[in-house]
């Protein structure tokens, strides 16, 4: 093995393994052998000087700073949690198709509901709270009233009045109202024909007996005909509401004629009017006044015509899908 001397650069001869130093033939120099190179690879070989990374530091650990105790008195703030809560949305829908199943019965129950009503109390005198005289829609009819009279003279001479025994005051006597009677006699066969062309929506003219041959002709034309019905109740039954029942007309009447005398010697405007509010004093005293059940009852009509005209509004669609009505939040 031969190695160089570090003093005069001349070369040396060492015996194979010897780990033994010797003098320098040239010099004199003490040449020590060497023990071999073992290789190694650092952590940043092979990268430029200014890539080499810094060794990363230890990370302390985090202490939480401190809060200050708020002064006595103030609420401590509550901290916004770090993650965004999404509020809840509540949806929904809610959709009604307009069929001709339901859509048929409609008119029955509306013309049932009035056919009810008849007995309730229409047209009311109420005085203190309390009803002294009161119609149905039935006393409508037979011009009579159903009364609850205080004692006293003035009461007594409104009894005599209204029921046509006082001679100087028998235009205030209760009268039946004509329109209330047409109407109720519409009202029984419109509800018959409804209830009739709700079962029977086809008829076989082979069952049928003889005498009631003629019907399928006209069969055809029945809701037409049930459509003019529903419109006719409608219109005598808002009429006679707006021209009043016969206990409104016959208490004004009797107001007229304790001032009818009166009336008669008023010559000047001026002591016409003051006698025309005499009379809307002692109308007054007496006030009578339309329930509410007599505004559902023309409601109830005007949903009837309503429903039949739709009724036929989806027979003429054919073939097309049924309208829905629909609601969404």
């Amino acid at each position: 093995m031969t190695q160089y001397c570090q003093q005069c650069y001349k070369p040396v001869e060492f015996p194979e393994g010897s780990t033994t130093a010797i003098a320098c033939p040239s010099c004199g120099a003490r040449v020590v052998p060497s023990t071999g190179y073992t290789p190694s690879v650092g952590a940043n070989a092979g990268l430029p000087p200014e890539a080499t990374v810094p060794p990363t530091p230890p990370v302390p650990p985090t202490v939480a700073p401190s809060v200050p105790a708020p002064p006595p008195g103030l609420k401590q703030p509550v901290e916004a949690s770090a993650t965004p809560t999404t509020p809840v949305v509540s949806h929904g829908n809610f959709g009604l198709v307009i069929s001709p199943r339901w859509l048929t019965w409609v008119p029955v129950g509306c013309l049932a509901v009035c056919f009810i009503l008849l007995f309730f109390t229409w047209v009311d005198v109420n005085l203190g709270g309390y009803s002294v005289m009161s119609q149905s829609a039935w006393n409508t009819m037979g011009g009579n009233v159903n009364s609850l009279w205080p004692s006293g003279d003035d009461w007594k001479a409104l009894e005599k009045a209204l029921d046509g025994k006082d001679e100087n005051r028998k235009e205030a006597s209760i009268r039946s109202d004509g329109f209330m009677v047409i109407y109720v006699l519409v009202l029984f066969v419109t509800l018959a024909l409804l209830v009739v062309d709700r079962l029977f929506q086809t008829l076989e003219v082979e069952k049928l007996p003889p005498y009631l041959k003629w019907v399928p002709s006209v069969w055809k034309y029945r809701v037409m005909a049930l459509v003019g019905l529903l419109v006719l109740l409608m219109f005598l039954l808002a009429f006679q509401a707006m021209q009043g029942f016969g206990l409104e007309k016959a208490l004004y009447k009797n107001a007229q004629a304790t001032y009818k005398v009166e009336l008669e010697k008023a010559t000047s405007e001026s002591e016409k009017k003051a006698t025309w509010i005499k009379v809307g004093q002692e109308a007054g005293k007496y006030p009578a006044n339309q329930t509410l059940w007599v505004s559902v009852s023309v409601f109830l009509h005007f949903l009837a015509v309503l429903t039949m005209l739709a009724r036929e509004w989806l027979f003429l669609r054919g073939d097309k899908p049924l309208p829905r009505i629909g609601f969404s939040w």
